[in-house]
């Protein structure tokens, strides 16, 4: 939340990593406009979907939410759009 809160006035929002997509789901109870959960591993979007969607709030089928299966780093870099914030979770340090 805190990121969001921050912003004075967040709408679209990048999460880099998904993990249980309880960090994304936080960015539901903004309003924010557009959430962009980008993740490299597929399965780990599906295991979100299915095992932690009463924790992530549904944010990865929510009407607001664009799930992009792909290296983060890659598609910021490519992808021409632009974000109000931009969170990583599950940043490993080293």
């Amino acid at each position: 939340h805190v990121p969001l809160l921050l912003h004075p006035g967040p709408k679209r929002v990048a999460m880099l990593g998904v993990g249980s997509g309880i960090t994304a789901g936080g960015a539901m109870f903004h309003p924010v406009e557009e959430i962009t959960a980008i993740e490299l591993v597929p399965e780990v979007v599906s295991f979100a979907r299915e095992h932690f969607r009463e924790a992530n709030a549904g944010v990865l089928d929510a009407p607001r939410t664009t799930v992009v299966a792909e290296d983060a780093r890659n598609f910021l870099r490519g992808s021409g759009q632009v974000f109000d914030v931009i969170i990583g979770d599950l940043v490993v340090p080293w």
